[in-house]
Protein backbone atom coordinates (compact mmCIF):
# COMPACT_ATOMS: atom_id res chain seq x y z
CA UNK A 1 0.00 0.00 0.00
CA UNK A 2 2.86 2.25 1.08
CA UNK A 3 4.54 1.97 -2.68
CA UNK A 4 0.65 2.56 -4.28
CA UNK A 5 0.72 5.92 -2.00
CA UNK A 6 3.95 6.99 -2.58
CA UNK A 7 3.47 6.33 -6.36
CA UNK A 8 0.49 8.59 -6.25
CA UNK A 9 2.44 11.37 -4.39
CA UNK A 10 5.11 10.94 -6.98
CA UNK A 11 2.88 11.26 -10.05
CA UNK A 12 0.92 14.52 -8.71
CA UNK A 13 4.81 15.68 -8.04
CA UNK A 14 5.78 15.23 -11.87
CA UNK A 15 2.25 16.55 -12.92
CA UNK A 16 2.79 20.11 -10.58
CA UNK A 17 6.22 20.55 -10.60
CA UNK A 18 6.27 23.13 -13.74
CA UNK A 19 4.03 25.12 -11.60
CA UNK A 20 6.30 24.88 -8.33
CA UNK A 21 9.40 25.66 -10.23
CA UNK A 22 8.00 28.69 -11.70
CA UNK A 23 6.69 29.91 -8.13
CA UNK A 24 10.18 28.96 -6.89
CA UNK A 25 11.72 31.36 -9.64
CA UNK A 26 9.25 33.76 -9.72
CA UNK A 27 8.40 34.14 -5.89
CA UNK A 28 11.14 34.55 -2.75
CA UNK A 29 8.68 33.15 -0.81
CA UNK A 30 8.74 29.77 -2.01
CA UNK A 31 12.56 28.96 -1.85
CA UNK A 32 12.33 27.91 2.06
CA UNK A 33 12.02 25.53 3.81
CA UNK A 34 12.28 22.63 1.35
CA UNK A 35 15.35 20.84 2.61
CA UNK A 36 12.97 20.45 6.01
CA UNK A 37 9.88 19.32 3.79
CA UNK A 38 11.89 16.81 2.43
CA UNK A 39 12.75 15.48 5.99
CA UNK A 40 15.78 17.07 7.15
CA UNK A 41 14.23 18.04 10.20
CA UNK A 42 17.20 18.28 13.18
CA UNK A 43 15.64 17.41 16.15
CA UNK A 44 16.82 18.91 19.27
CA UNK A 45 18.68 15.97 21.82
CA UNK A 46 16.77 16.83 24.67
CA UNK A 47 15.96 13.38 25.44
CA UNK A 48 12.38 14.14 26.27
CA UNK A 49 9.24 12.94 25.18
CA UNK A 50 7.57 15.12 22.22
CA UNK A 51 4.05 16.54 21.55
CA UNK A 52 4.23 17.57 17.85
CA UNK A 53 1.52 20.30 17.05
CA UNK A 54 1.14 21.04 13.88
CA UNK A 55 -0.37 24.38 12.56
CA UNK A 56 -1.03 24.89 8.89
CA UNK A 57 -1.17 28.90 8.91
CA UNK A 58 -0.57 32.32 11.24
CA UNK A 59 -4.60 31.69 12.38
CA UNK A 60 -3.69 28.19 13.29
CA UNK A 61 -0.71 29.21 14.63
CA UNK A 62 -2.02 32.22 16.97
CA UNK A 63 -4.93 29.66 18.02
CA UNK A 64 -2.40 26.85 18.93
CA UNK A 65 -0.82 29.63 20.91
CA UNK A 66 -3.38 29.38 24.01
CA UNK A 67 -2.72 25.43 23.73
CA UNK A 68 0.63 25.31 23.86
CA UNK A 69 0.87 27.64 27.19
CA UNK A 70 -1.62 24.66 28.57
CA UNK A 71 0.91 21.53 27.05
CA UNK A 72 3.72 23.27 29.00
CA UNK A 73 1.64 23.30 32.04
CA UNK A 74 0.77 19.96 32.12
CA UNK A 75 3.40 18.25 30.16
CA UNK A 76 6.54 20.10 31.94
CA UNK A 77 8.56 17.34 31.33
CA UNK A 78 7.78 16.78 27.48
CA UNK A 79 9.56 18.53 24.35
CA UNK A 80 7.11 20.79 22.43
CA UNK A 81 7.60 20.79 18.41
CA UNK A 82 5.25 23.15 16.04
CA UNK A 83 5.31 22.58 12.47
CA UNK A 84 3.91 24.61 9.95
CA UNK A 85 2.96 24.46 5.83
CA UNK A 86 3.10 27.91 4.66
CA UNK A 87 6.30 30.67 5.71
CA UNK A 88 3.78 33.19 7.09
CA UNK A 89 2.68 30.49 9.80
CA UNK A 90 6.52 29.18 10.18
CA UNK A 91 7.55 33.12 10.42
CA UNK A 92 4.80 33.44 13.49
CA UNK A 93 5.34 30.68 15.01
CA UNK A 94 9.17 31.04 15.12
CA UNK A 95 8.23 34.85 16.72
CA UNK A 96 5.42 32.94 19.27
CA UNK A 97 7.44 30.16 20.45
CA UNK A 98 10.61 29.72 18.29
CA UNK A 99 12.72 30.28 21.49
CA UNK A 100 11.52 27.95 23.83
CA UNK A 101 10.40 25.33 20.94
CA UNK A 102 11.33 23.96 18.27
CA UNK A 103 9.53 25.25 14.50
CA UNK A 104 9.45 23.40 11.15
CA UNK A 105 7.81 23.12 8.14
CA UNK A 106 5.91 20.02 8.00
CA UNK A 107 7.74 17.27 6.17
CA UNK A 108 5.74 15.81 2.61
CA UNK A 109 4.36 12.34 3.62
CA UNK A 110 6.23 10.00 1.64
CA UNK A 111 7.24 6.78 3.51
CA UNK A 112 11.04 7.55 3.38
CA UNK A 113 10.81 10.64 4.95
CA UNK A 114 7.89 9.89 7.36
CA UNK A 115 9.91 6.72 8.99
Amino acid sequence: MRILIDFVYLLAAAVISPVLIYRLIRYRRYRTGWAQRFGKITRRNTGKKCIWLHAVSVGEVNAARTIIEELEKKFADFEIVVSTTTDTGFARATYLFGSNHMIFYFPLDFSTIMH
